[in-house]
């Protein structure tokens, strides 16, 4: 694919359809079934070897609530897949969560 992310320019159907069927199922469980699958084939012919792996840190408005980040990130853009899920707390609940001891507030959500 022309764009894509195939830096290493491997060329392999298996590994290819491994990656493809892991992308489209909705099964968890198949998932990452496939996907250490596709590990193992990576492994063994060994295309690139990954030096780096980032680490994302993001600051977030204590009052953003529910931000759930993806567990993949191929964009920096794939960020925001679960933006449709984030809320903004309420004013009158965000003043009085800071009257609240933090016990308190922690307890009132459980």
């Amino acid at each position: 694919i022309e764009g894509g992310l195939n830096f290493a320019g491997l060329k392999n159907n298996a590994i290819d359809n491994l990656l493809e069927a892991g992308r489209q199922t909705t099964d968890a469980e198949e998932r990452r079934r496939l996907y250490q699958k596709f590990q193992t084939a990576f492994a063994e012919e060994v295309p690139a070897i990954l030096l780096y792996y980032p680490v994302y840190h993001y600051g977030v408005n204590a009052r953003v609530k529910n931000i759930q980040l993806p567990h993949t990130l191929f964009q920096p853009s794939d960020r925001f897949r679960t933006l449709y899920r984030w809320y903004l707390q309420p004013a009158e609940d965000a003043a009085q969560a800071k009257a609240l001891p933090l016990l308190e507030i922690w307890s009132r959500r459980q």
